[in-house]
């Protein structure tokens, strides 16, 4: 994304159509309220720990927080990343997976959304999203 549009700021990819964010200027958006403290620092700051920048996990931090995931047949040909923007395509049903809201074995671990409602403590919550994916910083965990 190498290019900026003269009107709204957008930026945009090499070769993009000209006028296809906001229409040469006709199309005015508001302004972006300013991103939540611990969203922020996710975005732009590194993790004190690994000196890695926090974005490059940001799709773990995503899913240890996430009370579902996704289950789709994906177009793999199309999705391949080979050339060009990468292409998520569905191919049929999209579905959300949720199990139940407590393990189903009282000495299973629990899990995702489990996590929520198994344990108000937020300590215990964040030590078991630890226990999933150790990498993550556990401060960053507790801001968001």
């Amino acid at each position: 994304m190498n290019e900026i549009c003269n009107h709204c700021y957008a930026l945009k990819w090499k070769d993009e159509v000209k006028g296809f964010c906001c229409v040469n200027g006709q199309i005015i958006l508001a302004s972006l309220s300013p991103a939540p403290d611990a969203i922020y620092k996710l975005l732009t700051e590194k993790d004190p720990i690994s000196k890695e920048p926090f974005v490059k996990s940001i799709r773990l931090y995503n899913q240890v927080l996430a009370f579902t995931s996704i289950h789709a047949d994906v177009d793999k040909e199309l999705a391949n990343a080979k050339k060009g923007v990468y292409t998520y395509r569905i191919q049929g049903e999209l579905y959300h997976q949720i199990g139940g809201l407590m393990p189903r074995q009282t000495n299973d671990n629990p899990t995702f959304a489990q996590i929520y409602f198994y344990d108000a403590n937020l300590d215990n919550q964040l030590q078991r999203r630890k226990e999933l994916f150790p990498i993550l910083n556990t401060e960053m965990l507790r801001s968001l």
